[in-house]
């Protein structure tokens, strides 16, 4: 016979199983879920379609700007029509920690906020790539992931992986096998250090 536990506040009775188990049953959501729902914490930043060549393009440079929050990325999704030839060519990314501001060939953003009902802004840098030829001009930080993708979208579903805390960056770097057409969208929230 299971042994229960009771709530000293509640009285709700919790049954633990003969292998000294809770029983339980939950449903659960990513927890950039909660953190959009609750807290109005919950970000996205995207480029718009640019056309990435051959020789490589910076397009997306994030820093967060708090000293007292860290932003947390949860998913990066990129975009690739494999190319305005063939279709099928493959698109490698680079995403490079540390970098250095963008100086030139590029266009400010904004992070926008998941949750439309508030009205919460971030203490987040968003610069993304101009189209000038040769991508955005910035001195390289420290190489963290390289990627290769097909046509299409992937998805990249970190779930918080990557933290970046008060004044560090985040770069992201396409190269297309021919010149092509990708974007980038990041999401993620902002939590207390």
């Amino acid at each position: 016979m299971p042994e229960t536990i009771k709530s000293g506040s509640s009285g709700d009775v919790v049954n633990v199983n003969s292998y000294n188990r809770l029983d339980t049953s939950c449903a659960t959501s990513p927890r950039i879920y909660y953190e959009s729902r609750d807290r109005e914490n919950a970000f996205g930043v995207s480029t718009p379609y640019l056309t990435v060549t051959t020789g490589g393009e910076k397009v997306l440079y994030i820093k967060n700007t708090s000293s007292t929050q860290n932003m947390v990325l949860t998913d990066l999704r990129v975009n690739w029509n494999g190319g305005t030839t063939t279709h099928i060519l493959a698109l490698k990314g680079a995403i490079w920690f540390g970098s250095a501001a963008p100086s030139a060939n590029n266009t400010t953003g904004a992070a926008g906020n998941l949750n439309r009902s508030s009205n919460n802004s971030f203490d987040i840098d968003v610069e993304y790539w101009d189209g000038t030829a040769g991508g955005m001009t910035s001195a390289d930080g420290a190489a963290a992931l390289n990627i290769i993708l097909s046509q299409g979208s992937l998805l990249f579903p970190i779930g918080g992986a990557i933290i970046l805390g008060a004044n560090d960056t985040i770069l992201f770097e396409l190269t297309g096998e021919e010149t092509g057409e990708a974007s980038i969208q990041v999401l993620g929230f902002m939590e207390d250090r």
